[in-house]
């Protein structure tokens, strides 16, 4: 993921990447059908409009799910950290060795 510092909503996820490439491919093949069947210019502008609807609204929904996971890490982080709970993950990583100073020995908590 590229992060934009002048702009914290610019940033390119996979799913974005992914929904910029059908969204160009899909405006082609508007433009494609669009002449091999003589549409109208009205028809062509109500299709790509509604294309620009679709492709937005994804889009946003996309920067709002990322947005929203990291701030709900960031809460449980924080949380964890206020209230003294250590994940047991984090527990875990610091029992698992037990270095004795003294006897420069390095023993295996089990």
């Amino acid at each position: 993921m590229k992060l934009d510092k002048g702009n914290p909503l610019a940033f390119k996820s996979p799913k974005i990447e992914r929904l910029d490439k059908a969204y160009s491919a899909l405006i082609e093949i508007v433009k494609e059908y669009a002449e091999r069947e003589n549409l109208s210019e009205e028809d062509v502008l109500m299709l790509t409009q509604l294309l620009v609807e679709v492709y937005s609204f994804k889009k946003a929904e996309y920067i709002i799910d990322h947005k929203l996971n990291r701030i709900g890490l960031y809460l449980n982080t924080a949380f964890c950290k206020a209230f003294n709970l250590e994940e047991e993950d984090n527990k875990r990583q610091y029992t698992d060795l037990l270095y004795l100073k003294h006897t420069k020995q390095l023993l295996t908590n089990e």
